[in-house]
């Protein structure tokens, strides 16, 4: 695991994976979040960060990594079943989330009004 790089560990299903922060990690964290990194990092800092967050963004940093053992529903079942929103998975997806994101670019999504999800 290399911190400068933005890499970060998690546990899943008693394995080791270490999660990227690259950009194709990034793509494919925003991919199934329908929104921004930058968006999603104030949902969260709101409390609004739930399940379909969390395994979207470790989601990506797996693909990130080139790992692709687990598809994405595989992945939301075995982190629902370990808890949820109330496991460590959160915790992993928000930092991992801190890496793909530069404070700028969070501090440039707070400055602009949220968009509409209705329209």
């Amino acid at each position: 695991m290399n911190k400068l790089r933005g890499e970060i560990k998690v546990t899943i299903e008693d394995t080791e994976y270490t999660l990227s922060s690259n950009f194709e990690a990034i793509m494919e964290a925003e991919d199934h979040l329908g929104i921004g990194l930058p968006a999603a990092s104030l949902r969260g800092i709101k409390g609004h960060f739930g399940l379909k967050d969390t395994v979207s963004v470790i989601y990506g940093g797996l693909i990130g990594s080139g790992i692709r053992k687990y598809t994405f529903m595989k992945l939301g079942e075995i982190i629902r079943k370990a808890g949820g929103i109330t496991s460590d998975f959160p915790i992993t997806a928000v930092k991992l989330m801190a890496k793909m994101c530069s404070t700028e670019e969070v501090e440039q999504a707070e400055k602009k009004p949220e968009a509409d999800p209705s329209s």
